[in-house]
């Protein structure tokens, strides 16, 4: 299974990300790879195996929400 996760930069620092799939089920980490572990434990509580997740893949929006609004 391929769980695609979208990612962006967090006002204060670090990521926040969500599954294309449950975007209810949001999390955050400091780095990438933080982000990854933390998405792996949302996985696990939604009853996902992590032998059953064979890869992520990611679309990154490095713009955080602030800037997508115009002044």
């Amino acid at each position: 299974m391929e769980l695609e996760y979208i990612y962006f930069n967090a006002d204060e620092g670090g990521y926040i990300g969500y599954f294309t799939d449950f975007p209810q089920h949001v999390t955050e980490g400091e780095t990438i790879e933080e982000l990854e572990e933390m998405l792996l434990d949302v996985a696990e509580c939604l009853n996902l195996s992590h032998d059953e997740i064979k890869e992520f893949t990611a679309k990154s929006i490095i713009k955080t929400l602030s800037a997508l609004v115009t002044p």
